[in-house]
């Protein structure tokens, strides 16, 4: 996954968490993306 200019590999059962308005993508090598997205608006 990549938040703005950091790149960060992520495994199955781990979480991510972004600040608001960042930009950010998830992809996968081989299979396909399976996530649970949870987004809620800033405080």
């Amino acid at each position: 996954m990549r938040v703005g200019d950091e790149a960060a590999a992520v495994a199955a059962g781990e979480a991510v968490l972004w600040p608001p308005g960042r930009e950010h993508t998830a992809w996968t090598e081989a299979e396909a993306l399976q996530a649970i997205v949870v987004n809620w608006p800033a405080s």
